[in-house]
């Protein structure tokens, strides 16, 4: 959400609306969500440890406002009770910023499954959540609008992991891992799997692009890469920088020649 807002200048379909991102939390407080911007903001630009304790709510979210619309976006973030949350008040929520002159680009929802299912189908096991997803997408795609959400992988996925396969996102990539519902992947349009590996006390995000409805194949080197956490700044941007992802877990990065890490 973060670096959609940064990184990118609205391209309008009509020049007569008001391009918005928006942030939808069914998780974690709107107050959590805006010091977590601030400090991701504040490291990022400064390469400080940010300390938030002198840092009013008011403050940090007059902040955050002020740099992820500074390329010409609307910001909209908000928190909602799942458990009386249905798709048809997403859908009233996406409507009713759209009547208001807004054309929506992007929404981040954290995370759609726990929304509740009612007025979804609810035939078989893990139908309510296939069919929650399908009419999110079908509602969400004819106005361009960009949903993403998080999704929690299947037990049988924890198995590998503790087996101790190797390469784990290349493992369950494209193989319907997904908890509660395997078939959630034929209603989607990407997904990528993500998980952290910890070598020598460092933690690395691993990422694997899955399925991805479009026209032209992606070259297989693409599909995989691996991000560093530093202490200050997490995951740093390096968006319009040097690049700053690795191809192997602990190995260098590909602005700094990116060899394999010694082990390999």
């Amino acid at each position: 959400f973060k670096h959609w807002a940064l990184y990118n200048k609205p391209f309008m379909r009509n020049p007569t609306k008001k391009p918005m991102l928006m942030h939808i939390s069914f998780e974690n407080s709107l107050t959590d969500n805006i010091m977590w911007l601030y400090v991701s903001l504040k490291e990022n630009e400064t390469g400080e440890p940010c300390e938030t304790s002198t840092i009013t709510e008011a403050e940090a979210a007059l902040y955050v406002s002020e740099r992820l619309q500074a390329t010409g976006y609307h910001i909209h973030m908000c928190r909602y009770d799942p458990s009386d949350f249905t798709f048809r008040d997403l859908f009233d929520l996406v409507s009713s910023f759209e009547a208001q002159g807004f054309e929506i680009h992007g929404i981040v929802a954290d995370y759609l499954n726990m929304m509740s299912k009612r007025g979804c189908n609810a035939a078989g096991n893990g139908a309510d959540i296939r069919d929650l997803f399908r009419r999110v997408r079908n509602f969400m795609s004819p106005r361009g609008i960009s949903f993403i959400t998080p999704h929690q992988l299947s037990p049988e996925a924890k198995y590998l992991l503790r087996q101790g396969v190797d390469d784990f996102v290349k493992e369950v990539a494209n193989k319907g891992y997904w908890d509660s519902c395997k078939a959630i992947d034929q209603e989607v349009d990407l997904e990528i799997i993500i998980h952290i590996e910890k070598v020598n006390g460092e933690s690395y995000l691993t990422v694997q692009r899955g399925k991805h409805r479009k026209v032209k194949l992606t070259p297989e080197r693409d599909l995989y890469c691996v991000l560093k956490f530093n202490p200050v700044g997490g995951i740093l941007d390096d968006i319009n920088g040097k690049d700053l992802s690795r191809k192997t877990v602990g190995g260098s990065a590909i602005a700094d020649g990116g060899e394999a890490p010694w082990w390999r």
